[in-house]
């Protein structure tokens, strides 16, 4: 018998035995109980898959703001939300949170998992963009995304979607209570002086209907303070941090850390971290080392990063 086409049958079903028959000898005759795949719309209970046609109808939503600003909070309850949308995620840390490695936990370790499967997460992500710039979805990029030309260089394969920023930047003092209560809850740590870069660095988006912008955005909305409260508390963090972290750093060699990074800060000493309890981690108004806060914990160093060209 020539065949004519190809069959490709795959079933992923959990404690479910599946039998399949694919020949065509004359007499066989369907079991009883069988209906046809297209019986299942007959009911009206089937939910048909995503069926975006062209890429114009398609969304991309990307996250910015500093580490613990709660982007990926705001873009998970997004998705629930808006299920009839059907928005993937793609995020460095999505990656990582799949990957399992002998002998390396995965809960309350996230600092020690950081630094062995960062590449290969960074990898991922990278491979998952550019694919997904090829299929038409509405899609949300959760990373930090302070680095103006990394926003644009990530949205450049977009161009026929719309392309909305999302920016979170909630008060400092909000800051610093939503990163350490995120390090007591999950031990997710950013190094200081990688928080610091990405301060100094930080360019709010505007939308390409603004004057003198080169970035894509169809829209950009602040979800917590408004543009003009986000850019004197961003310029007042700046002034405060250490001149060492304040040369520009917006070229795509020095981008890890904004792409890369989406923890909290870390605290060095790691008796510091299990001896205090509701601890306000070194930061305030500059996040950062720069400026020891007012109700920060004396003497606890944090832990620095060496910079690496990944994003």
């Amino acid at each position: 018998m020539q065949w004519e086409s190809a069959i490709f049958p795959h079933v992923l079903l959990k404690n479910v035995i599946v039998e399949m028959q694919f020949s065509k000898e004359d007499g066989l005759e369907p079991v009883d109980g069988y209906e046809p795949w297209s019986s299942a719309f007959a009911d009206g209970n089937a939910v048909s898959g995503p069926m975006f046609v062209e890429q114009g109808e398609c969304e991309v939503r990307m996250m910015v703001g500093l580490p613990a600003s709660g982007k990926s909070t705001w873009a998970e309850q997004w998705v629930k939300e808006h299920p009839e949308k059907r928005f993937v995620l793609l995020g460095t840390n999505l990656a990582l949170d799949q990957m399992k490695v002998p002998g390396l936990l995965r809960k309350h370790n996230y600092g020690e998992r950081f630094d062995r499967l960062r590449d290969h997460a960074t990898a991922i992500f990278n491979k998952l963009l550019d694919r997904a710039a090829k299929v038409p979805r509405n899609y949300i990029i959760d990373q930090t995304n302070v680095y103006r030309s990394a926003r644009i260089r990530k949205l450049r394969p977009f161009a026929n979607y719309r392309k909305i920023a999302v920016v979170m930047f909630p008060l400092p003092s909000e800051l610093n209570s939503r990163a350490a209560k995120r390090f007591k809850e999950m031990g997710k740590d950013v190094p200081a002086e990688a928080v610091d870069q990405m301060t100094a660095n930080f360019v709010l988006p505007l939308s390409k209907h603004m004057p003198d912008t080169k970035e894509p955005f169809d829209e950009v909305i602040f979800v917590e303070l408004s543009r003009d409260d986000a850019q004197r508390n961003l310029d007042e963090m700046k002034h405060l941090l250490p001149r060492v972290s304040t040369p520009s750093y917006d070229n795509f060699n020095n981008q890890m850390v904004s792409s890369t990074y989406t923890g909290i800060v870390s605290l060095g000493i790691p008796a510091a971290r299990s001896s205090l309890t509701g601890f306000q981690p070194p930061m305030d108004n500059p996040y950062g080392t720069g400026v020891q806060a007012p109700a920060a914990s004396p003497g606890i160093k944090v832990s620095r990063v060496q910079q690496r060209n990944n994003i």
